[in-house]
C-alpha cells in the first residue's frame, strides 16, 4: 500500500496534533479527519486543508485506516474504552497508535480485542507552540512499540515524518518506559526549569529579560554543539569539574537567595559533574561537594527542602 493510501484520522487538537497535521500532509499522507472537543480548535489546525472536522472520535476513526490518539495521557484510557464500545467502527480494519511517552501499547488492549492492530509512536521531541513545530519532528528520535501491524504502521509513519526509531535492545515494561520517559523529561523539561532559574539570576543583576534570554540561549546552543560533536566529555567545563570549591559554594549561596530547591539541585548536579570529571578528581573534593549539597537543602527554620 502506498503512503498516499495510509490515510490517518487524529483525535486531539493540542501541540502534537498541530505538528502532525502539516507534517503528514507535507509527506503526502492524507489526514482525513480531525476530532476535537471544540470544532474551532480542529478548524484552526485544518485551515486550508480538506480535513473532516468533528467532535466525535468514532466518526473520525471510521474515516481512515490509521487512528492517532494525540490526547493528554490522562485522557487515553477513557477514550480507548469509549472507542472500543463503539459499534460504528470496524476495528479489524484499523490501526490505532498513541503517542504517550510513559505508556505502552497495553493501554490499547480493548481495541485489540475488537480486532485493531495497536502500537505506540512517541516522538522524542519538544514541540511547543512554534508555528513550524512540524519541522522539529524531522530528524528526531522516536519510540515504537506494539503488535506486528501496529509496529509496521508506526514505522511507515515515522519514515514519512523523518523520525528515527530509537534502537531499544530490551523488551520494555513500566519501569524501563519510565527510565526512557525520565531521560526525555530531564532534557526537555528540567532544562527549562534550570533556564528559568538562570534567567532569574540575571534579572537579579538587572539584565533586561530579552538580553538575558538571548545570552542564555546562545550559551545553551554552545553546550549542545559540544555535546553533538564529542558527547559528555567534550562538554565538561565549569568550577565543579575543575574542583574549584570556593566558586561552587559562592554559586550555591547566590542560588539559595532565589530558590532553595534550585540551590540544592545545583549542588547535587555539581557532585554529578565532579564524578564525570573522572578518577583524577580528588576524593576530598567530591566529599566536600556532597557536604555542600547536603547543606544546601537546609532552609528557613530548620526545615528541609525537597528536590
Amino acid at each position: 500500500m502506498a503512503d498516499r493510501d495510509l490515510g490517518v484520522a487524529i483525535v486531539g487538537a493540542g501541540k502534537l496534533a498541530r505538528a502532525l497535521v502539516p507534517a503528514l500532509c507535507a509527506a503526502g499522507i492524507p489526514v482525513r479527519a480531525l476530532a476535537a472537543r471544540r470544532i474551532s480548535a480542529a478548524a484552526d489546525i485544518a485551515v486550508g486543508r480538506r480535513i473532516r472536522r468533528t467532535r466525535s472520535p468514532e466518526k473520525a476513526a471510521a474515516l481512515a485506516p490509521v487512528l492517532l490518539l494525540a490526547v493528554p495521557d490522562r485522557e487515553l484510557a477513557g477514550l480507548v474504552r469509549r472507542l472500543a464500545a463503539s459499534s460504528r467502527v470496524d476495528w479489524s480494519r484499523r490501526v490505532v497508535l498513541h503517542h504517550a511517552g510513559a505508556l505502552g501499547p497495553a493501554l490499547l488492549t480493548p481495541l485489540a480485542r475488537r480486532g485493531a492492530a495497536i502500537g505506540v509512536l512517541h516522538p522524542m521531541q519538544t514541540l511547543g507552540a512554534l508555528p513550524k513545530a512540524r519541522v522539529a519532528l524531522r530528524g528526531s528520535a522516536c519510540r515504537i512499540e506494539g503488535d506486528r501491524g501496529g509496529v509496521r504502521a508506526a514505522r511507515r509513519l515515522a519514515k514519512a515524518l523523518g523520525l528515527i526509531p530509537l534502537p531499544i535492545r530490551i523488551e520494555l515494561d513500566d519501569t524501563t518506559r519510565a527510565a526512557y520517559h525520565a531521560a526525555s523529561s530531564v532534557v526537555a523539561n528540567d532544562f527549562v526549569a534550570l533556564f528559568s532559574l538562570a534567567s532569574g539570576l540575571l534579572a537579579s543583576i538587572e539584565v533586561p529579560p530579552e538580553a538575558a534570554r538571548k545570552a542564555l540561549v546562545a550559551l545553551a546552543r554552545g553546550t549542545l554543539d559540544q555535546l553533538a560533536a564529542g558527547g559528555v566529555p567534550a562538554a565538561l567545563t565549569g568550577p565543579a569539574v575543575r574542583g574549584d570549591l570556593p566558586t561552587v559554594e559562592a554559586q550555591i549561596r547566590a542560588l539559595a537567595g532565589r530558590s532553595t530547591a534550585g540551590a540544592a539541585a545545583h549542588a547535587w548536579l555539581a557532585v554529578e559533574l565532579a564524578g564525570l570529571a573522572g578518577p583524577d578528581e580528588p576524593a576530598a573534593t567530591k566529599r566536600r561537594l556532597k557536604m555542600l549539597a547536603r547543606r544546601a537543602r537546609i532552609v528557613g527554620r530548620g526545615g528541609i527542602a525537597g528536590l
